[in-house]
This record gives structure tokens, sequence and C-alpha cells, in this order.
């Protein structure tokens, strides 16, 4: 009995072995809403209807992104969201 418990062991040791040994494919994952979305910035160019070319001078000002729970219209006091 006891010879099979470490036979099984074994071989659910080594299948286990195995399993963690393969390489994982190289996979891509795109997600998109309502907007148009690209792999690369060749396919972003060809999806856009204007690319505008530029620089800013200075960031005029920041706010918080995120909401009030109670007051959508506030800012939240409790999370900070900001995107530069």
């Amino acid at each position: 009995m006891i010879k099979k418990f470490y036979l099984v062991f074994i071989l659910i040791a080594l299948f286990t072995l195995i399993g963690c040994s393969q390489d994982e494919p190289n996979a891509t994952v795109t997600i998109g809403g309502d907007y148009q979305i690209g792999e690369s910035l060749e396919s972003l160019a060809e999806n856009s209807d204007l690319i505008v070319l530029g620089e800013y001078q200075n960031l005029e000002d920041k706010w918080n992104m995120a909401r009030n729970r109670q007051d959508p219209e506030k800012e939240s006091t409790e999370r900070y969201l900001s995107f530069v």
C-alpha cells in the first residue's frame, strides 16, 4: 500500500514539474471600449481621424479626477486620480 502511495506521489510530482516547465506562448491581449485601439503606433496612425503634432509649453493646472460618491460634481477626498 505504501509503495503505491509513493508511486502515485512521484507520478503527480513528475507531471507537475513537466507542466510547469512548459513555456507559455506569447499572447497579446487588447481590450477596447468605445474608442479605436491599436497594437502599434502605425496601427494607431491608420485608425486616427486626426493627428496633431506639437508640444505643450507648460501645465496649466491639475485636478482630482476621482469623484465624490455622494456628489459627483465634487472631487473625492478619499481617493486621488490624475492624468498628465
